[in-house]
């Protein structure tokens, strides 16, 4: 994919679910993986295809070990 193209789909994503940390979709979203994930503290954690890193970063206040 080129770099193009990417950021169109960027574009697009920020436009659909909103630039901001907490748009309703990622209080949704953050909610739902909270649940399926239960006690993460002292244990890693890789968020794939993080986006904007906002689940990424909700899951960091829960405690979980971050990469050197």
């Amino acid at each position: 994919m080129s770099r193009a193209a990417y950021d169109e789909i960027a574009d697009w994503y920020d436009e659909a679910f909103g630039s901001q940390p907490f748009s309703p979709f990622h209080h949704f979203a953050i909610s739902v993986v909270l649940g399926l994930v239960g006690d993460i503290a002292n244990h890693r954690v890789c968020d794939l295809a993080c986006v904007q890193g906002v689940v990424a970063r909700k899951l960091a206040e829960h405690g979980p070990l971050l990469p050197a």
